[in-house]
């Protein structure tokens, strides 16, 4: 079995991390790190619990960028890539709604 391309790590309870795990090409974003990616955020958003959701890659880096070596070959799937953008569910959210004053006091 392959390692996932996502790894998925609970430090606090209401806490969620998303880790790029692609070393070998410095976590470039190919088509199923997105797919990992909006997977993961959807289904923090359903949780009830998840209130922070850090995205992070490893000691060498963030991420290189787009995989270019994949999608010359087949192709971004934007898709995936508009499923992981945050839009105005983020913003919307009860769950955030409200979290900057609940914080400050």
């Amino acid at each position: 079995m392959s390692e996932p391309v996502v790894v998925i790590e609970h430090p606090e309870p209401a806490v969620a991390v998303l880790r790029l795990n692609r070393p070998a090409v410095l976590n470039a974003l190919s088509n199923a790190v997105m797919d990992a990616l909006a997977d993961g955020l959807s289904a923090f958003e359903r949780d009830g619990v998840t209130r922070a959701v850090i995205i992070t890659g490893d000691a060498r880096a963030f991420a290189a960028g787009a995989d270019v070596a994949e999608f010359a070959a087949d192709g971004p799937r934007l898709e995936a890539w508009d499923r992981s953008r945050c839009r105005a569910t983020c913003s919307s959210s009860p769950k955030m709604r409200g979290s900057a004053s609940r914080r400050s006091t």
